[in-house]
């Protein structure tokens, strides 16, 4: 499985067309609608990364949240590392 770690990952994750075609199939998958919480986005970091990820064998797309720990209880996000993109 390719690995994700050359510029071709950095294109698709900044190419706006990629983007809403990944976040249209996650929609259609969930029924046509997908409902994200203020508290969900709040929980966003400066530090989270998504990694992109292909496997050939099985023809998918593997994204993953990479600087988080994500067993941890919810603590309000520090303004001041708040990624806006």
């Amino acid at each position: 499985m390719d690995d994700g770690s050359n510029d071709n990952e950095k294109s698709i994750l900044r190419n706006r067309d990629h983007l809403f075609t990944f976040l249209t199939a996650l929609i259609k998958r969930n029924g046509g609608q997908l409902i994200i919480t203020e508290k969900e986005i709040m929980e966003v970091q400066k530090n989270d990364m998504v990694s992109v990820k292909y496997d050939p064998k099985q023809k998918r797309i593997i994204f993953e949240v990479e600087g988080v720990d994500l067993t941890s209880s919810y603590n309000a996000p520090d303004p001041n590392t708040r990624q806006d993109n």
